[in-house]
């Protein structure tokens, strides 16, 4: 027995199963980082003095980390375009730069953290580093689970692709919303701390 609605389209919301799910787990990751970026705009407006993020932090770390946050963004959406294609193209040439792309962006900020921890700044330091430690910490363990879920595809997942390729390319479109969520929010997050 299947579950229905897997990989066709429910006739009242016009969304597999899978495509549901995913909108409403970013529902949720919209709250969760909604309330944080409305915890630091409240701490930040009640301070006496806050400093200028692009005065302490390394932007040109920042600046990497967003380059490679937008190409795995863009990355994931060309291997879901290319498995539409009936010799699914070069779908595995992006997967794989997607992976590469977000290793890139966590270890940006695991740089990004070690040079400010190097020069004394932690997030004890003051409001503005525990809120840029809280944020960035917490996108970066997202971008880990984006990377790990899209190196599942790549590998044990394959044999879904062969298997059932219509859920396959539902699941990458799944994986490719949630990529897109964590590029506005990384650069929501470059805007307040590196920028402004």
């Amino acid at each position: 027995m299947s579950m229905p609605y897997t990989n066709e389209v429910r006739p009242d919301t016009g969304l597999y199963n899978a495509k549901l799910g995913m909108w409403l787990f970013l529902a949720a990751e919209a709250m969760f980082f909604g309330a944080l970026f409305s915890s630091y705009a409240f701490l930040r407006t009640a301070a006496e003095s806050w400093p200028v993020g692009s005065e302490i932090l390394p932007v040109g770390v920042g600046v990497v980390i967003s380059i490679a946050m937008i190409l795995a963004g863009l990355f994931i959406a060309r291997g879901w375009s290319d498995l539409a294609k009936p010799d699914r193209g070069r779908h595995a040439t992006w997967m794989w730069a997607t992976i590469i792309a977000g290793i890139i962006a966590i270890l940006g900020i695991v740089v990004d953290h070690r040079i400010e921890v190097g020069q004394g700044m932690i997030a004890a330091t003051n409001t503005f580093y525990a809120c840029w430690y809280l944020i960035t910490g917490a996108l970066r363990a997202h971008v880990v689970v984006a990377v790990a879920y899209t190196l599942y595809l790549g590998l044990p997942g394959s044999d879904m692709r062969r298997n059932d390729p219509v859920r396959y390319r539902n699941r990458v479109e799944c994986l490719g919303l949630f990529w897109q969520f964590l590029v506005l929010t990384w650069l929501a997050t470059f805007a307040c701390f590196y920028v402004f």
